[in-house]
């Protein structure tokens, strides 16, 4: 038997052993490069969630700080009424005498006629010390800014305006004039939460007022009459007349009108909602303009332009094209933020809503266009150029009649109308922004509405009128009418 030399063996199986090797490197090689690139796409993915997770909470704590603001400057709010409520109680106004016992708070309201209850409680203690000193009392100090006052409403429009009248006293709140005062109530009271409690008004038009504490104690019930406003019923008559002509046909009516000045207006079925076709435009621009142009994620040129002719021109496919683009970028959680409910995100893009949740949007996009951003003045800007408005048409009509001219020589017989606000009057300068909505389709799909605001003669309302009824020239006619009826009713 021949054995095989040990060496011959190594030399027959070293190539074998070499390839082996190799082939083990390789496989090595691929494991770790296999391995390297998909711990780099874990940890890419990783780093995005992380990313995501962190725009979210940023997102939605930003979005939670906008939402209890109001809630905290409410409770603060309270505070201090309670704080001057105590102090009245305690007798350290001025002196201990029941006569003395009226509140600074109350006579910077009084000097208004923004407090009933003042005027009663004057009559009711003869202000046997009238000639005390404004000056006097603990809670004002001859420097407006150090005012106990000032310090606690020490916020924006109300610090500016309450200072002055804290410095000078009562003299100077004559001075300022009324609408000056009521800027400053209406900047307190006139709230989302306050329009969402006043009754829905169902059958007959009522007075409401949106001045929380003040006067919704006393406004006046269905039928009677505001004071010093003889006219009252008659206005009220014109009105019912004018929303009967279209209920009669068989249409629903739902209308609101506020003078945001003094938180006083009229209100008609606030709660019945009603098809507001491309009404609704108007209301989700707001939206684009506030929660997108003036957010973090900014608005493109091109959705700028899509929401221009959407509220110029009415543009229908700019409109889908937008709602499309940019419902889940939280239009739900803004509409929300205005007090309405966000089931009407998902009715249809021209969804069905009422008068007080038009109003409410309304005076949301208000408060919005005081900001003066950009974006504000340029949405400001677009509802003054609609091409189609029921309320710029019924408005001019009444300030273009005799009734407007009676009405600014009554203002300028007023003691206490400042000049500004009688030269505006005089010049009949009005600025109409609105968005109104029109269609004749199916019964379900029928309406003619309008909301918007109006400037006028220093003051601004808050307009909003909902019918069921399909478009057509007849009906247009009527819809202007309800704003010119509406429009004579501010105070």
């Amino acid at each position: 038997m021949t054995r095989t030399p040990l060496k011959q063996i190594i030399v027959t199986l070293r190539p074998r052993i070499a390839r082996s090797l190799g082939a083990l490197r390789s496989w090595a090689t691929q494991a770790v490069s296999v391995l390297c690139l998909r711990a780099t796409q874990m940890a890419s993915i990783l780093r995005l969630w992380v990313t995501q997770a962190a725009d979210i909470l940023r997102l939605q704590a930003t979005r939670t700080i906008s939402v209890l603001r109001p809630w905290v400057l409410g409770v603060a709010l309270c505070a201090l009424v309670l704080f001057c409520v105590s102090v009245a109680v305690s007798n350290t106004c001025v002196d201990r005498s029941p006569s003395a016992q009226i509140t600074t708070a109350e006579k910077l309201l009084g000097a208004a006629d923004a407090s009933n209850a003042l005027e009663d409680r004057a009559e009711k203690h003869a202000l046997e010390d009238s000639q005390v000193r404004f000056s006097e009392n603990p809670l004002v100090s001859e420097d407006p800014n150090a005012s106990t006052i000032v310090k606690q409403l020490g916020f924006g429009t109300t610090r500016q305006k309450s200072a002055p009248c804290v410095e000078g006293g009562s003299g100077m709140v004559a001075q300022m004039g009324r609408t000056s005062v009521q800027q400053v109530v209406s900047s307190l009271f006139i709230t989302s939460s306050a329009l969402q409690n006043i009754p829905s008004a169902e059958g007959t038009p009522e007075n409401i007022s949106l001045v929380e504490g003040v006067s919704n104690l006393d406004a006046p019930t269905t039928g009677e009459s505001r004071a010093a406003q003889t006219d009252e019923s008659v206005s009220l008559d014109s009105l019912t007349s004018a929303i009967g002509s279209m209920e009669s046909q068989g249409y629903e009516v739902g209308c609101f009108f506020v003078d945001l000045n003094s938180g006083e207006g009229v209100a008609y079925n606030l709660d019945t909602r009603i098809y507001g076709a491309s009404s609704f435009k108007g209301v989700y621009a707001a939206y684009l303009s506030e929660q997108l142009a003036d957010g973090e994620s900014g608005l493109s040129d091109a959705a700028v332009s899509l929401m221009d002719d959407s509220i110029r021109y009415s543009d229908n496919s700019a409109f889908s094209t937008l709602r499309n683009s940019y419902d889940g970028a939280g239009f739900a959680r803004w509409v929300e933020s205005c007090g309405v409910s966000s089931d009407i995100v998902h009715d249809t893009h021209f969804p069905r809503y009422s008068a007080r949740e038009s109003a409410l949007f309304w005076l949301h996009t208000y408060r919005y266009l005081q900001s003066g951003t950009d974006a504000a003045s340029h949405l400001r800007e677009l509802y003054t150029q609609t091409n189609v408005s029921f309320i710029r048409d019924g408005v001019t009509a009444v300030v273009a009649s005799g009734d407007e001219a009676q009405r600014e020589s009554d203002v300028e017989e007023q003691e206490n109308v400042s000049e500004e606000t009688a030269g505006e009057l005089s010049g009949k300068s009005v600025v109409v922004m609105n968005k109104a909505g029109w269609i004749a389709s199916s019964p379900r799909f029928s309406g003619l509405c309008d909301a918007g605001l109006i400037e006028c003669g220093g003051h601004t309302y808050l307009m909003s009128i909902m019918t069921s009824a399909p478009d057509s020239a007849s009906h247009r006619d009527q819809v202007v009418t309800l704003a010119k009826e509406l429009f004579k009713l501010r105070s």
